[in-house]
């Protein structure tokens, strides 16, 4: 849950001192468009990589035809997207009216358009049957009975966690880092987790389907972090560990690629009878 959750809030939340609204008119629409392309190309690539498999008869190529499209970075890159032209176009209110218009719809959508005991399932929900028609059954993920957790229409809410991301960082660039901010962090953190809680009968918490519910449970504990990361930092002037958590909050995309490929680098060295290092490594 961390990868979506994390790389989202955290990463695009910074769009409020990113001057998004003072940006000339092309130059807003070449930055957004080319940030978004390379993170959608970064993550199919990272789904290529390494590009095959060694087998028993030797290396083989991984077909672009089985590459899936969908993944953590594609799903990010459209949040960006859509979230940056929302934060451009729109003001603090507009914002909060198109968060509630998304988490209500996505709620709707998926009532709507399955039977009752089937419209939160994996499989039996409206986005993976959008999924399959979009992007093709070889290139959706495969280990989870072929279900995507990182499809299109669960993009719909996740925009939500960037715009929440971002509201937050205007509010506090508007009014630093003050206790006021902490308290007023904690008590709205607060009562979107007492919210999400309060939903969770009717539309549950869920990571995989990206409920309307699960977007106000990780906002909520996004919020109440935030609010014990100012009174521990800038209120209480506390720098023990602060430079370590400083560099992954500025790189989280990176962290998140270096991640990959040392994964699947790893992984594509043959070791053994197992051809997975992993495997090896945990053997007895």
């Amino acid at each position: 849950a961390a990868q979506g959750v994390g790389l989202v809030d955290i990463e695009y939340g910074a769009m409020a001192f990113g001057h998004l609204k003072a940006m000339r008119e092309g130059e807003f629409w070449a930055k957004t468009l080319k940030r978004t392309a390379i993170i959608i190309a970064l993550g199919i690539f990272f789904h290529w990589f390494p590009f095959g498999h060694m087998g028993e008869a030797g290396w083989a190529w991984k077909p672009l035809g089985e590459v899936r499209i969908p993944g953590v970075l594609q799903r990010i890159g459209l949040c960006y997207f859509f979230a940056a032209v929302a934060a451009r176009y729109l003001d603090v209110r507009g914002l909060v009216v198109l968060s509630v218009a998304l988490l209500a719809g996505y709620w709707a959508l998926l009532l709507a358009t399955a039977p009752p005991e089937l419209a939160l399932t994996k499989l039996g929900n409206i986005g993976n049957a959008v999924d399959r028609a979009v992007f093709g059954l070889p290139h959706l993920y495969h280990k989870d009975y072929d279900f995507d957790p990182e499809g299109l229409p669960g993009t719909l809410p996740a925009i939500v966690n960037v715009i929440f991301g971002y509201l937050a960082g205007v509010y506090a660039r508007r009014h630093g880092a003050t206790r006021q901010v902490a308290v007023r962090y904690l008590g709205f953190g607060i009562a979107l987790v007492v919210a999400a809680l309060a939903l969770n009968p009717f539309f549950p918490i869920g990571k995989k389907l990206w409920t309307s519910s699960f977007v106000l449970l990780t906002c909520g504990i996004d919020l109440v972090v935030l609010a014990g990361l100012i009174t521990w930092v800038d209120l209480a002037r506390h720098r023990f560990g602060v430079r370590f958590f400083e560099i992954f909050g500025r790189n989280p995309i990176f962290i998140y690629i270096f991640a990959i490929i040392l994964d699947r680098a790893v992984n594509a060295l043959p070791v053994g009878s197992e051809h997975n290092f992993w495997k090896w490594l945990s053997k007895d």
